[in-house]
């Protein structure tokens, strides 16, 4: 979590797949719920860690450090007071320490005008993205089992900016790696300082 004076940040990433090498699953997923197949909700570590927090389908809820080398994700940032960024992230190792499963019946009928009610007993990924930020008050009016990844992204779009992992740029000078073309940089000074605890 990273923050200056009264404001702290959470990211949220969108996975955009790589191709034709995707799994059938993930290419029928962005299918039907647009542009990206998968979000995570990623919080900066001091010492420069992203610690994510998703689930996958098949899968629990998980809480662990992650590294987003890839070119296939795109980031969203919010700036927050800081007891809110904890609240979300409290909220997350929650969901992971209780081992919630994939929301596989939620994830099918998302795209339906019949969502299942979410009910904290299983999350798709972009449903607990949407609970966690409900959490701190954030998006009151939206139902959870009805956002998928791209629609979270179009919400998450309007006050915030597209940004890399805070060790993008290092790891491209580093090992040489390319950007993919949909990813822009811009920064927000308010979430360009250390990590708070």
């Amino acid at each position: 979590m990273r923050a200056q004076g009264d404001r702290a940040c959470v990211s949220f990433v969108f996975y955009t797949g790589m191709g034709a090498a995707e799994p059938l699953i993930n290419k029928i997923t962005s299918f039907f719920t647009g542009r990206f197949m998968h979000c995570e909700i990623v919080f900066s570590e001091p010492g420069g860690r992203n610690l994510a927090c998703g689930v996958w389908q098949g899968e629990r809820v998980f809480f662990r450090h992650k590294t987003f080398g890839k070119d296939c994700w795109q980031w969203r940032t919010l700036q927050l007071p800081p007891n809110k960024v904890r609240t979300i992230k409290r909220f997350c190792k929650q969901q992971a320490d209780r081992k919630i499963p994939f929301n596989r019946s939620g994830l099918v009928r998302c795209i339906t005008p019949f969502p299942r009610p979410s009910d904290g007993k299983a999350w798709f990924c972009s449903e607990l993205c949407i609970a966690a930020l409900q959490t701190v008050g954030l998006f009151p009016d939206e139902v959870p089992s009805a956002v998928t990844p791209t629609y979270l992204y179009e919400l998450l779009g309007t006050g915030t900016y597209a940004d890399a992992s805070p060790l993008a740029e290092e790891r491209i000078k580093k090992k040489s790696l390319r950007m993919g073309r949909t990813v822009r940089f811009m920064r927000s000074p308010l979430c360009a300082n250390k990590p708070i605890l």
